[in-house]
């Protein structure tokens, strides 16, 4: 169940400021902005249990991507599931590591008419 819970946690590319292990009966609050299909890894290990399977508490936590770079750098929240707005904070010089990302490429798209 430990790997299960690994390949969860790098699908959901959680990005963390403070460098601690989980250990049993943890608590870990993870920010987000949105409850979408982008973050569903997230809702479904808490929803399913699985964080809770191996002795975590998680708290899934929505907040604007300002809002969740100043919990993750203060210390309110462990982690952050928000990806481009970390990276340019990091960029910025704010202490982060990304853990995993699950995206590829772009979650963007450009539709236009063929002319």
């Amino acid at each position: 169940m430990q790997n299960w819970l690994f390949a969860v946690l790098s699908l959901i590319g959680l990005v963390g400021a403070r460098p601690s292990l989980v250990v049993a009966a943890d608590r870990i609050r993870i920010s987000l902005t949105n409850f979408n299909m982008s973050f569903l890894p997230s809702a479904l290990t808490v929803k399913r249990g699985f964080f809770k399977e191996e002795g975590i508490e998680a708290e899934v936590i929505r907040m604007n991507a300002n809002v969740a770079i100043t919990a993750l750098a203060s210390g309110d929240t462990d982690y952050t599931m928000i990806f481009g707005s970390v990276v340019r904070a990091a960029i910025r010089g704010l202490p982060v590591k990304v853990v995993a990302s699950f995206i590829d490429g772009s979650t963007h798209a450009l539709v236009s008419r063929p002319e």
